[in-house]
């Protein structure tokens, strides 16, 4: 972890850091700046962090990829945004209680 005041550090090691839209890792700030795993991370598995807000995670696949494509410039291809399912776009049949997933939209 890092000291707030290490802030020479802190952007190296953020930039050092794969995005993925399934993140295995976080960034906590608070009196300490932090790298959390968000779940195990095997040994010689890439640490992954999402380059968008939390809220931005909850959004349909194209729009993710339309946002880091505009404001990181580049085309997410993460394992969540390659499926051609969406799995924000999930609803539950109010007759037999089976899950449906939409296709991605074309654009």
């Amino acid at each position: 972890s890092l000291r707030s005041d290490d802030k020479l550090v802190l952007p190296l090691l953020m930039a050092m850091c794969s995005h993925d839209c399934s993140p295995n890792a976080f960034w906590s700030f608070g009196e300490r700046i932090e790298l959390r795993a968000g779940q195990v991370i095997s040994e010689g598995e890439e640490v992954t962090i999402s380059y968008l807000g939390a809220g931005d995670l909850c959004l349909p696949s194209l729009e993710r990829q339309r946002r880091l494509q505009v404001t990181k410039d580049f085309l997410c291809s993460c394992q969540r945004c390659s499926n051609p399912w969406d799995d924000v776009r999930v609803f539950v049949c109010p007759r037999c209680q089976g899950v449906a997933r939409a296709r991605k939209l074309a654009t």
